[in-house]
């Protein structure tokens, strides 16, 4: 009798779950900042929420060749409190470009739906020839699909350099 009951109860678990619709999200990625954390060894985790209604971001492990399709900007505050792009300078070894090929995120299955984090580890997030030590950083982020589609774009926030 109590296995009978058990059966009846996870079928209705199982009707009930399959009623329960997906969440519906554009097809062109959108992210939002979370978190910016400096780690003990130096390097720094920025940490972002996205969403994808088609489920097609990242990179498969057989494309060629591998494309970038999370970038990352770094900006420095100037003197009159203006955030630059430090390629503007004019000088070319500012440019500190921080672009990532990330692999696929599809998930297997008729929902293609995709929602969650993704932290992105920088080994040296305050590398920069030019910047002192009282100066302020931001990034920029930005992730691309694989239709190229172009999420909106996200900032930090304010970082000072230790």
């Amino acid at each position: 009798m109590l296995t009978k009951q058990l059966i009846y109860l996870f079928m209705a678990a199982l009707l009930i779950n399959s009623c329960v619709d997906s969440p519906e999200f554009p097809d062109t990625p959108n992210i939002e900042f979370i978190s910016f954390t400096e780690q003990s060894d130096g390097s720094a985790i920025i940490t972002i929420e996205f969403q994808d209604g088609d489920g097609n971001i990242g990179e498969f492990m057989y494309d060629t060749p591998i494309v970038n399709n999370l970038f990352l900007d770094y900006y420095r505050k100037n003197d009159e409190g203006v955030y630059k792009d430090t390629a503007e300078s004019g000088k070319a070894y500012y440019a500190i470009p921080l672009d990532y090929s990330m692999p696929s995120l599809t998930p297997l299955g008729q929902n293609k739906v995709l929602q969650g984090e993704i932290q992105i580890k920088i080994d040296n997030p305050w590398f920069d020839p030019g910047a002192n030590k009282d100066d302020t950083i931001k990034y920029n982020i930005q992730l691309h699909d694989r239709d190229s589609n172009e999420s909106n774009i996200v900032t930090t926030g304010p970082i000072p350099i230790p």
